[in-house]
């Protein structure tokens, strides 16, 4: 994808951000049956409403020519592509997933979700990762922290606006706190935490979400190799079965495609007969067979009635049908 950069920068920044598969925020919660936890069998997953802030901060950032490419990383079960498809439609560049099949709300501390953000961090080089400053489902809200304390990076939490400056080489944020908000500058690369009033999430359009459905599978799945095709000269000489074994190398007949009539697209005129009432008839029919009445026809001198086998017989059924 094309980026316009913006004037007065070095290169563009690459931005990392976290995404989450939890409950959606609309579902209403049911206890398990063991009592231990959430139940999240039959329950509809989303994406965390935090982390849509954040692949939105990163996607205007590379719409307004600072970020050079988005890079979406989550992880949770293979179920978790679903969400990935999401950023994808969102207009995230490339998504990272870490498949595991432990409980994210429970069995998977933040601790080890900041070590494995670590080692990709330091895989992929970013220069600003962005999260949401927490999950709807745990509500811990340390997963940032403890990954920018891994990384000996800068952070700035609780992000209610974000502006890269000095030729990208800092960001300006104002974060929020229990007092008013404060306004911060950290250079990079750093890691930020959005908050909810950093910006509105965009819906994803019709044809970015089945341009996504595609590259996901097309990735995934698993590609063989072309086959190609030897030449001629090289394929080795097959020979045939001797005539004594009749029928062996046969080729079996393939039933034969019962024929449908055509139905006629002809016209369909309506044909007045005096002894009778009126009568539907197409001018196929007309040209075949005399009727009746076009002996009166003959008898008044008209010389088109004799003349039905001719072309200009259609002409005939024409002006005959409108008396």
């Amino acid at each position: 994808r094309k980026v316009s950069q913006r004037a007065g920068m070095s290169k563009p920044l690459r931005v990392l951000v976290g995404v989450k598969r939890v409950v959606d925020y609309a579902v209403r919660v049911r206890v398990a049956a063991d009592n231990k936890g959430v139940e999240l069998a039959n329950v509809k997953m989303s994406m965390n409403p935090f982390c849509e802030i954040a692949c939105e901060e990163a996607i205007r950032l590379r719409e307004a020519g600072v970020a050079g490419e988005v890079v979406a990383v989550s992880i949770g079960p293979k179920q978790a592509a679903e969400t990935l498809r999401s950023a994808l439609a969102m207009g995230v560049d490339r998504v990272i997933q870490v498949t595991t099949d432990l409980r994210l709300d429970q069995e998977l501390q933040p601790l080890a979700t900041a070590r494995l953000l670590r080692a990709i961090a330091e895989k992929e080089e970013p220069d600003l990762i962005i999260v949401g400053k927490q999950s709807i489902d745990g509500d811990n809200g340390t997963t940032g922290p403890m990954l920018a304390e891994l990384l000996d990076w800068p952070q700035a939490t609780f992000a209610s606006k974000l502006e890269v400056v000095d030729d990208g080489s800092a960001a300006v944020v104002e974060r929020e706190t229990d007092v008013g908000t404060e306004t911060i500058k950290l250079p990079l690369p750093a890691l930020i935490s959005a908050d909810l009033r950093l910006n509105t999430p965009r819906y994803p359009k019709l044809p970015n979400i089945m341009k996504a459905k595609k590259k996901t599978h097309r990735d995934s799945r698993r590609r063989r190799p072309r086959r190609r095709s030897r030449p001629r000269e090289s394929r080795p000489f097959r020979q045939h079965a001797p005539a004594e074994t009749p029928g062996r190398h046969r080729r079996r007949r393939r039933p034969a495609r019962r024929q449908t009539q055509k139905r006629s697209r002809r016209p369909l005129i309506l044909y007045h007969d005096p002894p009778s009432a009126t009568r539907a008839v197409r001018c196929s029919d007309l040209l075949l067979q005399r009727l009746p009445s076009l002996s009166t026809e003959r008898e008044r001198g008209d010389p088109r009635a004799g003349h039905l086998a001719r072309p200009s017989s259609r002409r005939f059924c024409a002006s005959h049908s409108e008396q």
